[in-house]
């Protein structure tokens, strides 16, 4: 069964079970309200940026987010909408006045050796041994992640990837009709930002469905 055309707008949180559990979902369209109960575990995907939202406005999250929004609490001081990372994409775009026979698309995984030359790979290792910690200590007073010492792991191990391993750092993708164009974005990014809501109402409320996101 397939409901469409329809806005999940919180988690419905059954408090009288020891952990309180999720047991349905309220959604709604053009001001109708719906309730649905789940009989089975189900999983909420509702991408990067949404599903943050929606746990947050079921009142699952920190709890100084919560409180700021005006959100009653079910459970708090989970991680919710910390650690966003974004892909940082460049387009380049060129219009084709030729005819000719030319494959629709393309994609490369690209590593730090081929998408710099010999001086700039030196300024990204370098950058990549020398400024980790401070990259960390950033996005931690900037509230895009907790903790300094587990973010700073976790990049050690990206860059390891990175420049050991050989690991795909960049993604570029060619597509030639009706024009050419070329994207290229990043697929490691080391810095971390947030997606939090703003208000207690997921219809009307500020930024309902345009989570807060700090430029970083």
């Amino acid at each position: 069964m397939a409901i469409i055309e329809q806005k999940v707008k919180r988690v419905l949180i059954d408090q009288d079970v020891s952990p309180p559990s999720a047991q349905g979902a309220e959604s709604g369209s053009q001001g109708q309200k719906f309730v649905i109960y789940a009989k089975h575990e189900a999983l909420l995907t509702a991408g990067a940026l949404a599903s943050p939202l929606i746990l947050e406005y079921s009142g699952i999250g920190l709890k100084k987010v919560l409180n700021a929004a005006g959100v009653p609490e079910q459970i708090v001081d989970l991680p919710v909408g910390l650690n966003l990372q974004d892909q940082t994409t460049m387009t380049l775009m060129a219009d084709i006045h030729t005819d000719g026979t030319v494959q629709g698309q393309a994609a490369y995984f690209a590593t730090v050796g081929e998408l710099f030359n010999a001086q700039d790979n030196e300024t990204a290792r370098g950058l990549l041994h020398s400024q980790l910690n401070q990259w960390a200590a950033d996005s931690v007073a900037k509230a895009g992640f907790e903790n300094q010492t587990t973010l700073r792991k976790q990049s050690e191990i990206h860059r390891r990837w990175i420049l050991d391993d050989n690991v795909a750092y960049a993604e570029l993708f060619m597509y030639v009709h009706p024009f050419g164009s070329v994207s290229v974005w990043v697929l490691l990014p080391f810095t971390r930002g947030y997606a939090h809501i703003m208000s207690s109402d997921p219809v009307s409320g500020k930024n309902h469905d345009k989570p807060e996101i700090p430029g970083q």
